[in-house]
């Protein structure tokens, strides 16, 4: 019980304590006030056996968060591609087809190249972006990106914590984390990156990373002293 409450209490300050947060809540209060809840809740279920009410509200959270974000800012280059994208598709066309002569050619790989790779391309684009460490802990994006007000989500030392984090999921491998982070990633992909509220859905997990990195920091302190 002690432990629940703790991450709990960690998961909140750090849900409240980043610059991300207050801009969601600026802009939609109902959604900062969700995504705040979905940290909790994905705090508590981290921290003990599955617990099936909260579970359900966790999914009714997560489920509410997708649709409000795919409606808002769905990316339409999933649609229709931009005059660029189609210029740029035209001319990898024309490269292919030179060094790659009849493999490229063929009705299969044309439809593929004309039908289904630019807008997959556009899609993966959206989940690589959302995963740069640099959009959330830096102002400054090394890619910085048109129409978008680059700023820093998080203080840069919940940097450290995030990493600590990262890394005690990868060893533990948290189904209800991966499961998480496969449906947010599959969410985001269809959200613009020019979305003026980020990648949201990741808001949660990011949360929960940087609370057990803290986590870990406080027992290994604890056992040394």
């Amino acid at each position: 019980m002690h432990r629940i409450s703790l991450v709990t209490l960690i998961s909140l300050a750090v849900a409240i304590t980043n610059f991300w947060i207050w801009k969601i809540i600026k802009i939609d209060l109902f959604l900062g006030l969700t995504l705040v809840l979905l940290s909790l809740t994905m705090a508590s279920l981290t921290a003990t056996r599955l617990n099936k009410k909260i579970f359900l509200i966790t999914l009714l959270l997560l489920f509410s968060t997708s649709v409000k974000i795919l409606v808002a800012g769905f990316d339409n280059n999933l649609r229709e591609l931009r005059p660029d994208q189609q210029k740029q598709l035209n001319e990898r066309h024309g490269y292919f087809a030179i060094s790659l002569g009849k493999l490229f050619k063929n009705k299969f790989v044309l439809r593929f190249y004309k039908d289904i790779y630019p807008y997959f391309n556009v899609y993966a684009s959206n989940i690589f972006n959302s995963l740069s460490p640099n959009l959330y802990f830096f102002s400054n994006h090394p890619r910085e990106r048109e129409k978008v007000e680059e700023f820093s989500m998080y203080p840069a030392i919940f940097l450290i914590f995030f990493l600590i984090g990262l890394l005690y999921f990868i060893k533990s491998s948290s189904y209800l984390i991966v499961l998480y982070l496969l449906f947010a990633l599959l969410v985001t992909g269809f959200i613009k990156q020019t979305f003026t509220l980020g990648p949201v859905l990741l808001f949660p997990l990011i949360n929960l990373l940087i609370t057990l990195g803290i986590l870990k920091i406080f027992r290994t302190e604890k056992n040394g002293l």
